[in-house]
Parts: C-alpha cells; sequence; structure tokens
C-alpha cells in the first residue's frame, strides 16, 4: 500500500465547516437583528413617552396646496391619506368643532390661506396642538402649545393667539 503523509490526510477528511457551525452563526445573527430591533422599540417608546406629544401630528397638513391651508380640512386630509391605515399608522381627521378623543384622531382647523391647526388628545390626558403658516414663496414656520388636562381638545381652541411656542412641547 502507497504511503500517505499526515498533512495529505488532513486536507482529505477536512470537507469544510459542519453543518453546526452555520447553524450557530445564523442564530448569533438573528439574535443580534432582534436585540437591534427591540432596542429601536424602546428607545422610541422612551421617546414618545418623554414628551407625551402625540406621533399623529406627524401626519398633518404636508407642503401648502397651490389654493392654500384653508383647503386641507379633515374630509380632504381623510381621503388624501387612506393608506396610512396600511401602515399601522391610522389617523383620523375631524373638523375643529369636534373634540379629539385620542392619540390618533387630529381635530384639523384650517384657519386661512396661509395658516393650518391641528389638535390632538395624547394618551397622558393633555391636549397638544400644532400650528403651520407658510407664505406664497414656501417659507413658513411651526409652533406648538399644550394646553392643560381636562382642556376640550378641538381644533377650533388652536389660533395664532393660543399657539405661539417655537419650541417642541414636553
Amino acid at each position: 500500500m502507497e504511503s500517505v503523509d499526515r498533512n495529505t490526510l488532513a486536507v482529505i477528511r477536512r470537507p469544510g465547516r459542519r453543518v453546526g457551525s452555520w447553524l450557530i452563526e445564523a442564530l448569533v445573527v438573528l439574535l443580534l437583528a432582534s436585540l437591534a430591533v427591540g432596542a429601536g422599540w424602546q428607545w422610541d417608546a422612551a421617546n414618545n413617552k418623554k414628551s407625551g406629544f402625540p406621533e399623529a401630528h406627524d401626519y398633518g397638513p404636508g407642503p401648502r396646496p397651490v389654493g392654500g391651508y384653508g383647503e386641507v380640512s379633515a374630509p380632504v386630509l381623510q381621503a388624501r391619506q387612506p393608506w396610512r391605515g396600511d401602515l399601522g399608522r391610522a389617523v383620523r381627521y375631524i373638523p375643529a368643532d369636534e373634540p379629539s378623543t385620542g392619540p390618533n384622531v387630529i381635530s384639523v382647523h384650517p384657519i386661512d390661506r396661509s395658516t393650518w391647526a391641528g389638535v390632538v388628545l395624547a394618551a397622558n390626558g393633555r391636549c397638544y396642538a400644532m400650528l403651520v403658516t407658510s407664505t406664497q414663496q414656501g417659507l413658513g414656520s411651526t409652533y406648538y402649545a399644550r394646553f392643560p388636562a381636562g382642556t376640550p381638545c378641538k381644533g377650533a381652541l388652536a389660533s395664532k393667539a393660543t399657539v405661539r411656542s417655537t419650541a417642541f412641547p414636553s
């Protein structure tokens, strides 16, 4: 019988990675991914609890339309954004004379061509307002207010006189 040196046998016997090693690597990757996602959710939840400012305000009127903010009423917003429910961010828009009943219900107040406001009753029981102004040239500002707990959270409450802070509410 021919002689084969030990190094050659070592190469012949080593078929590559064993099934167990790639399985362990896959499990480690899945664990790290789930930890990263979980940390992101925790950070987001902590961030939202810190201010209480309702996420629904992120779904306001958008850029000023050609006809002005006076056109951005509750029915217009509701018709324009039905896809948000598909993203798990269902927001309901109601007229300024109706009170917001929760964090996903915006009472809309289109004040005039250059000014729009919305108020939302947050999970902490406080009413938060956001007022957006914009000129024909697209220049504008966003203002905020936090009203005391128990305030009827109606869009009509929000005006240039009542929503004046440039600081994000705490």
